[in-house]
């Protein structure tokens, strides 16, 4: 299994992105390294610790807003199993 972190993702590959959907930064790691590559960090900092379950922020260089949005489960859910 491969779990990827924000931390693991080199900041140079981070600066090309134009569009982050933000959620669930728990690591002091993952929540330095996205401040770093954001232009409206601040805004967003400001943000992420009122982020209830299923909420996330969208920002991107084509969007001038920061837009919170609300995440709702899938009405048909995935099968996430992976056989061994």
């Amino acid at each position: 299994m491969f779990i990827q972190r924000l931390s693991d993702i080199p900041e140079g590959v981070l600066s090309q992105f134009g569009t982050f959907i933000i959620h669930n930064l728990t690591t002091s790691n993952d929540i330095e390294k996205i401040k770093n590559v954001l232009e409206k960090s601040g805004a967003i900092m400001g943000l992420l610790p009122y982020l209830n379950e299923r909420e996330a922020i969208i920002s991107s260089v084509n969007i001038p807003l920061i837009l919170p949005i609300k995440i709702h489960e899938p009405r048909v859910k995935p099968d996430s199993h992976v056989p061994m």
